[in-house]
């Protein structure tokens, strides 16, 4: 979705800040193998930023090798670049493939077999359209034992700024026949139990999902403007000759929520979760 890396390097403190904040929270239920190599896997790693920033100085072991997917080749290739740390790869996959024998073209046998010890995923699933594919796909690909740790979100104030200049009838024109644009369990009464059942259905074990309300913005003397023009939905239905003022329009959308922060606001949804051990 993100075609620039670097544009999105400068423009992800979303995405920074929460996932240090899920890591510092939830990291202590992630059970790494002291004595062994742990084999890692970074999904939606974009343009490695936060995976070298952010995730593996929160691995506790040294003894680990991370390998990062990510639909993007462009950010895959900025991330193969600019990422020094040895023991970190990048790759270019989509964790929505329904053909699991594809796997065996992106990881070697010793990576598939045993497979994973955890698996992390940072604001990256909302944007997937079958996450009972993913859920059952991480699961594949984790060994017995191994763990995930993702977070997401669910309900957002941002959609109802993005409906709200997709009706503009300046836009309309473009995107009357584009489905809304909300995130998976946006319209949940009961979020915990509703994402319990799925992450069960896939198979895994000792579930422990958390969902908070919370502040889009936590700083609003940042820049936003990017961040907003980033995650800017059906920006490839309209010509590009207006589309920074298409994006003008959302940014203004959000920058109209500044004196009221309580109606900007997103559901994080935090997943932590086990595939059983061979009995």
């Amino acid at each position: 979705m993100f075609s620039d890396p670097d544009f999105y390097k400068k423009a992800n403190l979303f995405t920074t800040v929460n996932t240090k904040d899920v890591l510092e929270k939830f990291q202590k239920f992630i059970k790494f193998q002291e004595d062994e190599m742990n084999l890692i896997l970074d999904v939606g790693s974009g343009c490695g930023s936060v995976t070298s920033n952010i995730l593996i100085p929160a691995i506790s072991p040294h003894n680990f090798k991370l390998i990062g997917i990510d639909i993007n080749s462009t950010s895959v290739d900025f991330a193969n670049t600019h990422v020094k740390d040895a023991r970190a790869s990048f790759r270019v996959l989509d964790i929505t493939e329904k053909d699991k024998n594809n796997f065996k073209k992106i990881f070697s046998e010793d990576e598939l077999n045993p497979g994973f010890d955890v698996v992390y995923s940072f604001s990256v699933l909302n944007w997937a359209g079958d996450i009972e594919q993913v859920l059952n796909n991480l699961y594949s690909l984790l060994k017995p034992g191994g763990q995930i740790l993702l977070w997401f979100m669910g309900y957002s104030d941002l959609t109802g700024i993005w409906r709200s200049v997709k009706e503009n009838q300046k836009w309309n024109t473009y995107l009357k026949m584009e489905p809304d644009c909300q995130f998976i369990f946006h319209d949940s009464s009961d979020v915990i139990m509703d994402c319990s059942k799925i992450v069960s259905s896939a198979g895994f074990q000792d579930i422990i999902v958390d969902c908070n309300r919370m502040p889009v913005v936590t700083d609003w003397n940042y820049n936003w403007r990017n961040p907003m023009e980033m995650i800017a939905p059906w920006r490839d239905k309209i010509p590009e000759h207006l589309q920074k003022e298409y994006f003008d329009d959302i940014y203004n959308g959000f920058k109209e929520r500044e004196n009221d922060p309580d109606n900007l606001q997103f559901d994080r949804i935090v997943i932590i979760a086990t595939k059983p051990h061979l009995s």
